[in-house]
């Protein structure tokens, strides 16, 4: 990363400075930017990067302060009464989505409003959630595991296919660890990681072991779907940041086209073949599926929940907002709502109850969205879009497309809707609370 200071004094003398903090303006704007980019890096939108630094400006004596972010850089004009310090920060490096981290920075930028550390103690103070806040290899290979096979359930898959899912994320987790490790670019990680994927998915099935090949595929693939970058995307068009709303949507279709070339190269490299052979659901009747599904789609959002490093005392409210969504899902599209409006539905209701409960427990409410719309992430549409592709098979392809599209249009839409009612709400309580606070002072 790199970072710029500019300081423009206007007869302005160290007395002008607040007598609350004995943190010079310098080292108010580093620690705001410092957390800002924290927030980014760790899976949090630019809106909420933007108000953290902004808001922590103020609290160490800026009169104003404007904040420009997008997903390479921090701008940040802060206004100390006279003392005018201009800042910008490159972000070099995206760091992997940790949203157990992205709350712990959320309540310590609570926590500088309120103590005005220095920063030297802000600075031991994110060395303490960063390490806390780490994603051990064993904890990360479970979440593999877990999302692999739940998933391959979900799509579709038996308990055979769900075991050989598993077993092929094992050497796949490692696999991405070290490249990411290695810094490699995350686009060509995920293709060969993918490609790796669908080559031990092939041979497994050439063995006899599993007959739903594409299922143990699409159980893989919930692993590496850029699910944080699509609803970040989606909250960032809707904030008013569209230049970083459109960024986050180009990195995530780069980043599903890379795990579906990945898997093409292997599929094409056996022949072209990757469809199931056998019923699904391990034969159980048409009105005991949903009972199969949830507890699938549980034990797949488990995994991811593990790899994004969620706190523990959260992990039941975002296993019950993917209770939820999944079940508001199959409510709708059993209704024959179609495939958009039961997104829109699903989304809609994840995304109510995660800003309900995220004020509860006082976390970003993305903490709570993200784990609880992976059920909805089409991934078996993108791998279905895929072999229509390579098998020439061009109706499937346009179908599946369709379908992924409309799909992640609902869910769009859905978050989007909630938002809006859910922000200007949030704001008119907050103030309500505030006035109230002030009242009681007095």
């Amino acid at each position: 990363m790199i970072f710029e200071l500019e300081v423009k004094m206007e007869n302005v003398t160290c007395a002008d400075q607040p007598q609350n903090t004995a943190v010079s303006y310098e080292d108010a704007v580093f620690i705001a930017v410092e957390l800002g980019e924290h927030i980014m890096r760790s899976g949090g939108e630019i809106s909420r990067a933007e108000d953290t630094v902004s808001r922590i400006c103020k609290a160490y004596g800026a009169v104003t302060a404007d904040v420009t972010a997008i997903m390479s850089v921090i701008v940040v004009t802060a206004d100390f009464g006279g003392i005018s310090i201009n800042t910008s920060r490159r972000i070099t490096e995206i760091g992997t989505h940790n949203l157990g981290r992205l709350s712990r920075l959320n309540n310590l930028s609570r926590q500088i409003c309120r103590e005005h550390p220095s920063k030297e103690e802000f600075l031991e103070r994110l060395d303490k959630i960063t390490e806390e806040s780490r994603v051990s290899w064993h904890v990360n290979l479970v979440g593999a595991i877990l999302a692999a096979a739940g998933f391959a359930v979900f799509f579709g898959g038996t308990w055979i296919d769900a075991l050989c899912a598993a077993v092929i994320s094992i050497p796949l987790a490692f696999l991405m660890t070290f490249l990411a490790n290695s810094k490699m670019n995350n686009i060509i990680a995920k293709f060969i990681v993918c490609l790796v994927g669908g080559i031990f998915a092939m041979l497994i099935s050439r063995t006899g072991l599993a007959c739903n090949v594409d299922k143990i595929m699409i159980g893989n693939i919930m692993n590496f779907i850029p699910g944080v970058l699509l609803a970040n995307s989606f909250r960032d068009l809707f904030s008013g940041d569209v230049m970083s709303g459109f960024f986050r949507m180009c990195v995530a279709i780069l980043d599903a086209a890379a795990i579906a070339f990945g898997y093409a190269v292997a599929i094409l490299t056996f022949g072209g073949v990757a469809y199931s052979v056998s019923s699904n659901f391990w034969g159980v009747p048409y009105e005991w599926e949903i009972v199969v599904i949830l507890i699938a789609s549980t034990v797949g959002t488990m995994g991811i929940i593990l790899q994004f490093g969620i706190e523990k005392r959260i992990i039941l409210w975002a296993l019950i907002a993917s209770i939820l969504c999944c079940a508001a899902y199959e409510a709708a599209y059993r209704l024959n709502c179609g495939f958009f409006i039961s997104a829109f539905v699903a989304s809609a209701v994840a995304a109510a109850y995660s800003d309900l409960m995220a004020h509860k427990v006082k976390v970003p409410a993305t903490v709570m969205i993200i784990p609880s719309i992976v059920p909805l992430v089409p991934g078996g549409r993108l791998y279905y879009t895929m072999l229509g592709a390579v098998n020439g098979n061009l109706n499937g392809f346009y179908n599946n497309g369709k379908i992924a599209l409309m799909v992640a249009a609902g869910i769009a839409i859905g978050i989007i809707a909630v938002t809006a009612i859910s922000r200007p709400l949030n704001a008119k309580i907050a103030e309500i609370n505030q006035k109230k606070a002030l009242k009681n002072r007095k």
